[in-house]
């Protein structure tokens, strides 16, 4: 088979594997052909000097370039360290940009020649379909008029998309544009601090701006805030040295609509308590004024002048980010494992099923890890309400709860697995196992296991007072089965033997199937990703015998952040079953919509049926007491009887069957009227 056989799609594949030097050099001028499935491979794709040799490129300036121009749809110079004068060269080959007729990115790097940004300037304005336009690394020595004629022509462009900034010009000033943009959509500038008043400028010559990131300084003696409410932006990212709660209140109150803020934070002041915001301050500007967002991502990175208690210090700010409204597992998890548990119990097939079964009783265990366990540590972190230090009960019940939650938990996930691949065996004597009364049996005698294994917890566990402090903790006064707790349960049982156990058994029942199933195995790597490593950071800290406080600070931020990816596990199989199953999806539909939502409905329909028959036995009861004497004659009431049999024959089963022998049970005893005793 040679290369001309191949259809032009193959062929359009293989040349996105191709640098473009290597892709000119190698098929260009073959045949009529290959030059034209070029041209549109460069329709697509860009087209990037920044990595090619000065050979390569003039090569392609003087051979190439000139015929394909007017196919290019992205160009990217540099005159960086790998290419310098590059942008140079393509000039002095008699190229100019204006010639790139259908060019729609343009990207120039390290430019730093005044003349040939001039001669770009003049030479942009004649792409009419430019989108993207990027100017990195730019050191001009432009006075105040020439940077400004610069952001006007850039902001002159009617197509312009994007545009990314990172330039400074010798006065170390920005000019913000005296011309707007209706199709800036997307801007980045970086390279200078601003100031707000420059920004408020910006964002009124950029009404279409839904993206933006900037270098922003909040300097106390700029007052100009902004004026009036930018409803476009939806992604801010800020850069910042300092950042005072009052300037960005009155910045970000002003930009409601953000879905995603980027807060980056750089600061070396004495004092970082006055540079930064903590996560209390962060929580209430985020309640208050954005509600809308949805990804908040947050960087800090100061340093401590103060020696004598950085660890305090570090261990205040970590503090403030672990309240309630940053640790939201908790509810996603209830919520997430209630759903199981309706599904796995509403329908005959799971209800039938060893592997369903053993996924049920994981939920159901996951939710009393989360009650017991994570609603404390958000009690404790988000309130400083610690109830293991006010009652010795809640103190050994809530380490023995989260101890045989955890133990159970583990287990189903390893005996789902192993159900899976019984399932999957050939053999009849293998998927005999798979049978729901053998899981049954399974689960009660792991269940006592766990509950008479870690049964130590109820009388080990005791209130110590630290000396120093005069603080109560609640600890194991026993030093062997703290190295049993240690090695023996977290290590092996809560880590070693799961993933040995549901490794090899997926394997397997891969093996069998050729095919992983799609509920147990992504737990598999939520469980790798997520406890593990909270377990080495955990040894680390007991026993690793550190004397670095600033080590162990960091250390214990680590920890707190792998004990949040620790609950995940409990808290996010539901939504890996709704991921990663069609079916389970499709059942989850099914169970909500049409069998309880049915039955609700159901149940309201008969209780109205039931009230306006009621009603109208009252108001003929009413008429007999009134009048009193019977005005229902004997005809009169087999008619009644007729009409009342047809009204409960269309009642809910449950309600008919009480109905009906109310009714029989009534008229025999003779002590109520016909009426009353249908009813």
């Amino acid at each position: 088979m040679n290369l001309e056989s191949f259809s032009n799609e193959l062929l359009l594949d293989l040349f996105e594997y191709f640098s473009a030097v290597d892709l000119l050099r190698t098929f260009y001028n073959l045949n009529f052909r290959f030059n034209n499935l070029i041209m549109i491979h460069f329709q697509h794709f860009d087209l990037n000097f920044r990595s090619v040799s000065q050979y390569d490129f003039n090569l392609i300036c003087c051979q190439y370039l000139p015929i394909i121009a007017n196919d290019i749809n992205s160009l990217s110079l540099s005159n960086d360290d790998d290419t310098p004068q590059q942008i140079d060269l393509f000039l002095e080959h008699g190229l100019i940009i204006s010639q790139f007729i259908n060019l729609k990115s343009l990207s120039l790097c390290d430019l730093c020649s005044n003349e040939i940004m001039n001669k770009m300037m003049l030479e942009w304005k004649y792409l009419v379909n430019l989108t993207h336009l990027t100017l990195a690394g730019c050191y001009l020595q432009f006075d105040q008029i020439n940077a400004q004629q610069l952001i006007d022509s850039i902001w002159s462009l009617s197509k312009l998309i994007y545009c990314y900034l990172n330039i400074n010009f010798n006065e170390n000033n920005i000019f913000v544009p005296t011309v707007i943009s209706s199709s800036l959509k997307y801007v980045f500038i970086w390279g200078i601090e601003h100031y707000q008043n420059k920004i408020n400028a910006l964002l009124k010559q950029t009404p279409c701006l839904e993206n933006f990131s900037i270098l922003l300084n909040f300097d106390s003696n700029d007052d100009d805030d902004i004026e009036y409410p930018f409803l476009t932006i939806t992604k801010l990212k800020l850069c910042l040295s300092r950042v005072q709660e009052d300037r960005i209140i009155k910045f970000l109150q002003n930009i409601p609509n953000l879905y995603h803020l980027i807060i980056d934070i750089c600061s070396y002041d004495e004092d970082y308590t006055n540079t930064i915001l903590n996560g209390y301050q962060w929580e209430k500007i985020i309640r208050n004024y954005l509600s809308n967002l949805q990804i908040f991502q947050f960087r800090i990175e100061f340093q401590l002048i103060n020696k004598n208690n950085r660890e305090q210090q570090i261990d205040e700010l970590i503090h403030s980010f672990q309240t309630p409204f940053w640790l939201i597992e908790h509810n996603c998890g209830l919520i997430g494992g209630i759903l199981n548990i309706i599904i796995f119990l509403s329908l005959k097939t799971f209800r039938e099923s060893s592997c369903a079964f053993y996924l049920t009783i994981l939920s159901i265990v996951n939710i009393g890890q989360l009650i017991t366990n994570l609603l404390t540590r958000i009690m404790i972190t988000g309130f400083n309400i610690d109830w293991a230090r006010n009652s010795l009960f809640y103190c050994k019940f809530r380490t023995y709860a989260f101890q045989v939650t955890t133990m159970i938990s583990f287990t189903c996930i390893c005996l789902a697995t192993i159900d899976q691949y019984f399932a999957t065996c050939s053999r009849i004597r293998w998927q005999r196992w798979c049978h729901i009364k053998i899981a049954y049996r399974i689960i009660i005698f792991a269940i006592f296991i766990a509950i008479i294994e870690q049964s130590p917890c109820l009388f080990l566990y005791e209130h110590i007072k630290i000396s120093t402090t005069n603080i109560i903790i609640c600890t194991i006064t026993n030093e062997f089965f703290i190295q049993f707790n240690t090695y023996f349960n977290y290590l092996i049982i809560g880590n070693i033997l799961p993933y040995l156990i549901t490794f090899s058994f997926g394997l397997m029942a891969y093996r069998n199937i050729k095919e992983i199933n799609y509920r147990t195995v992504p737990l598999l790597f939520i469980h790798f990703f997520s406890i593990l490593p909270s377990m080495i950071i955990y040894l680390i800290l007991a026993y690793g015998n550190i004397q670095d406080l600033v080590l162990i600070a960091q250390l214990r931020l680590i920890y707190a952040i792998m004990t949040c990816l620790y609950y995940s596990y409990f808290a996010s199989p539901f939504y890996i079953y709704v991921c990663a199953s069609e079916r389970f999806r499709r059942q989850l539909i099914h169970v909500i919509s049409k069998i309880h939502l049915k039955r609700f409905q159901a149940r309201i329909a008969t209780v109205n049926q039931l009230s306006i028959f009621s009603f109208a036995i009252s108001s003929m009861t009413l008429q007999q007491s009134t009048y009193s004497r019977p005005i229902i004659n004997d005809f009169a009431r087999e008619k009644f009887y007729e009409l009342a049999k047809k009204h409960i024959d269309a009642l809910n089963p449950k309600f008919r069957n009480k109905a009906v022998i109310t009714g029989v049970q009534s008229k025999k005893n003779n002590q109520c009227t016909s009426e009353q005793a249908i009813y």
